[in-house]
């Protein structure tokens, strides 16, 4: 459900506040205390067949949810802003070692508009390296966002799994659009 903030009215010297502007600032400052986030990742396996593609990635686990942005069914691909706002958006991936060709991340809104991108050769190093994007983005209710990752291994690659958050999306609200 979508969070709420309302505009406070303008007071002069000695005007008694009324009780639905009492109400109205005491609701910003609840959702301001705990602002619309989500952050999901990825804890089961998996891996990347296609080749020289992007693939959108899907999650299985919530690390915390203030308003109902991430649901496992039907759509456990994305995000979906439930409150207008400004957002600060990141998403990171890490690839088992493989020191052939490229590897690539991307962050698209529902419109398919690219909001970030980050590409780089093979890693070789045993953890597979991490890719990360972080934007800031301006969003409406209704909106998503969802992370793809590519690569150019010449073969199905795996991505590094679990509780760590290898394969990770997160949005946190960090004010109304102005």
């Amino acid at each position: 459900m979508a969070k709420t903030y309302n505009t406070i009215s303008t007071f002069t010297a000695g005007q008694v506040l009324t009780a639905a502007q009492m109400n109205d600032l005491g609701e910003n400052s609840n959702n301001y205390r705990v602002p619309p986030l989500c952050s999901v990742y990825r804890n089961a396996a998996l891996s990347q067949t296609a080749n020289n593609s992007f693939q959108t990635l899907s999650f299985d686990t919530e690390t915390i949810d203030t308003d109902g942005m991430w649901a496992s069914s039907p759509n456990p691909d994305r995000i979906t802003i439930q409150t207008d706002g400004v957002y600060l958006c990141h998403a990171s991936v890490v690839f088992t070692a493989n020191g052939t060709g490229t590897r690539a991340l991307k962050m698209d809104d529902s419109s398919t508009t690219q909001i970030a991108y980050v590409s780089e050769p093979g890693p070789t190093v045993a953890d597979g390296g991490a890719l990360n994007c972080t934007r800031i983005w301006a969003f409406s209710a209704g909106d998503y966002v969802t992370v793809s990752a590519f690569q150019s291994s010449g073969g199905s690659l795996a991505y590094a799994v679990g509780t760590a958050g290898f394969v990770h999306l997160s949005v946190a609200w960090i004010g109304q659009v102005s």
